[in-house]
């Protein structure tokens, strides 16, 4: 589940309205690529229809560099629950996946502008978005020069890092890669990347996919070297994307011999689990059937 900011606002439109149905996508996935500010309000809440405007002014003044949302509280219960509103306008602040700050009230206009302030991002940040951008549409050369223009900046910078680490996966200077983004367990773009390095070294040879196909059929091989087999076909589907596949190949391997690859199988299936996210819906699925077998 992924969201398109190069443009971050419609033409003419300061604020995205959200829904219940779509907070994953709006927020929770967009605050992974721009900083974004949530106004929970209602069209009858005064203080709200002060505080509206002074938010979309602030959003504009920077030019893209933090996304507002708004979420009427009386149309989204579900939202509006979760995150305990029960005085508005309440304004959250979410960076990274994660809400980071919040206020409640109708603050002052210079309040505001401070509370994007420590949101926006910072030259480092900058460079990295920059970088991300270039690794997205394939050009390693241009990635690697924003990635160490913001690792000039600040060297610890943990998404730059996991940009280079994400630059010699593609490289396939794994050992090299796996050093740095080990670095930054804490950082989701690293762990993903960490997992697609586990898919490779797993499902990359030809020969070995080849040979994992073919025992498949065959009823007479023993359970560690089947649970191997789809292991293996495992990885390489996951590769492919086709989890749902790749995730029954990793369940079929618990079930058979869970020492295969020091339980590979359900580390596999949890590489997934972190790839797509924990509210995507096939692993909402596969969760259930893996607890099913694990206990």
């Amino acid at each position: 589940m992924t969201v398109d900011l190069t443009q971050t606002q419609p033409t003419g439109d300061i604020a995205v309205d959200a829904t219940d149905q779509t907070f994953m996508v709006e927020v929770v996935e967009a605050s992974k690529q721009i900083p974004t500010i949530v106004d929970f309000w209602a069209p009858w809440c005064g203080p709200c229809r002060v505080l509206g405007p002074t938010l979309e002014k602030i959003t504009k003044e920077f030019d893209g560099k933090v996304r507002l949302v708004k979420i009427n509280t009386d149309e989204n219960p579900q939202v509006s629950s979760a995150f305990e509103i029960s005085s508005i306008p309440a304004v959250f602040a979410f960076k990274d996946g994660q809400a980071v700050d919040k206020f409640l009230g109708a603050l002052s206009e210079n309040q505001v502008r401070d509370f994007f302030t420590k949101l926006a991002p910072s030259p480092s940040d900058e460079s990295m978005l920059k970088g991300a951008e270039a690794l997205r549409t394939g050009n390693l050369v241009e990635a690697r020069a924003f990635f160490e223009e913001a690792l000039e900046r600040d060297p610890n910078h943990a998404r730059a890092n996991a940009g280079i680490g994400a630059i010699l996966v593609e490289e396939g200077q794994l050992d090299e890669a796996e050093s740095i983004l080990k670095q930054y367990p804490k950082e989701p773009s690293a762990s993903r990347q960490l997992a697609r390095i586990r898919f490779l070294r797993g499902g990359s040879d030809d020969t070995d996919v080849k040979r994992s196909d073919a025992l498949l059929g065959n009823a007479e091989i023993d359970a560690a070297e089947l649970a191997e087999a789809h292991y293996v076909l495992g990885c390489r589907t996951a590769l492919q994307g086709e989890w749902q596949i790749s995730l029954d190949h990793f369940l079929a391997a618990i079930k058979l011999d869970r020492s295969v690859r020091d339980d590979g199988g359900r580390l596999g299936a949890l590489d997934i689990f972190n790839v797509l996210g924990q509210e995507h819906e096939i692993t909402r699925e596969y969760q259930r059937k893996l607890s099913s077998l694990l206990f």
